[in-house]
């Protein structure tokens, strides 16, 4: 079990990789109502600067947060997600790019309270070929290492 005193600024992680395929895109797509040709008209996309369908940038993201969660870097510590900040899509994502995130810790101190505490993390989600297609930064509300000794106070 972890609190948020376990994580200092400057800890890494990596992600295992995930491969976004056409079936990633249209179920996104069926899931939010997002059918934005640039992610599901080929003929129409081919048109633009990107030559082509693009992964939809929200779909990174959450593939982003899911392969944190499966690498089990919070364990059960975070109490509420409170934001991002200054996500960025840096290069486009397309089909069949195998991308995974590397996670930094920015920030982690205690909260108003003085007791639980607020870690910001920065995301960065890569290809396979190292480019970075998104950056984030994530802030999480944390139980710290007291919560877990006095689970009832």
């Amino acid at each position: 079990m972890k609190g948020w005193q376990d994580f200092a600024p400057g800890d890494e992680w990596t992600t295992a990789s995930t491969t976004l395929t056409e079936s990633h895109v249209v179920t996104f797509a069926g899931l939010t109502g997002d059918f934005y040709f640039l992610h599901t008209d080929e003929v129409a996309a081919a048109k633009t600067q990107f030559g082509g369908r693009i992964v939809h940038g929200p779909l990174v993201y959450s593939t982003a947060v899911g392969q944190v969660f499966q690498r089990g870097i919070f364990d059960d510590s975070i109490i509420a997600f409170l934001g991002i900040d200054e996500l960025r899509h840096l290069a486009p994502c397309r089909i069949g790019d195998t991308v995974r995130t590397n996670v930094r810790v920015l920030d982690s101190r205690s909260a108003s309270n003085g007791i639980r505490g607020v870690t910001t993390m920065l995301y960065s989600v890569l290809n396979s070929d190292d480019v970075e297609l998104m950056t984030a930064r994530l802030i999480f509300l944390m139980q710290s290492n007291e919560d877990r000794e006095n689970p009832t106070e």
